[in-house]
């Protein structure tokens, strides 16, 4: 399809159903050992770098390299990222490459120490009901320039929402398939927001 041609594969609207290409569905989870896609699809990694490192550029990396790369994050900005699991921790790898000030919001422990050894600048704990003003004061009470959700947790996306500076922008790479409260002359028109889905 057009989305695949353009390099836009997680948007294919004509993926194949592969449990009917292979009699079962095994391979076509995220987090398994083994994954099955088209041939198409792969990428060949050089040489010198091994199997582990390069399946990093798939969800542990990759997610917030793009979402990046749409909300421009470069060494001007602060970046606000709302989950350190896996592509949190990717996220702040990648906005620390770039230069960006970094603060993550994360509750586990051995998460926000990951996160801190890594390049956070700050870590908040999202339990914290002064979570939200921490930010604000962090940033001279503007807000963060972007924003990177990587929890999939409503609470999380709409904190970024909410410490989110005006004009600044907002990326969701966490799945959630629960409603978030989205008000638009607050939201998006008085705040004029750039929300991107990576």
């Amino acid at each position: 399809c057009s989305l695949c041609v353009a390099g836009d594969y997680i948007h294919c609207e004509e993926m194949g159903d592969i449990s009917a290409f292979l009699g079962t569905r095994e391979g076509t989870a995220t987090y398994a050992q083994y994954l099955v896609k088209p041939d198409w699809l792969l990428c060949p990694i050089p040489d010198d770098v091994s199997y582990d490192m390069g399946s990093l550029a798939c969800c542990g990396l990759g997610p917030s390299l793009g979402a990046f790369d749409l909300m421009n994050v470069s060494a001007f900005d602060t970046v606000l990222i709302t989950g350190a699991g896996a592509v949190g921790l990717g996220a702040v790898v990648n906005a620390t490459y770039r230069g960006a000030r970094v603060i993550v919001v994360e509750s586990i422990p051995y998460r926000t120490e990951y996160a801190r050894m890594l390049g956070a600048d700050a870590v908040i704990d999202p339990s914290d009901p002064a979570a939200l003003q921490e930010i604000r004061d962090l940033t001279d009470g503007r807000g963060v320039d972007a924003a990177l959700d990587c929890s999939g947790v409503v609470a999380a996306q709409r904190m970024c929402v909410d410490a989110t500076r005006r004009k600044g922008r907002v990326a969701f790479v966490g799945e959630c398939h629960e409603s978030m409260p989205l008000t638009i002359s607050p939201d998006m028109i008085r705040k004029g927001l750039t929300l991107y889905g990576s």
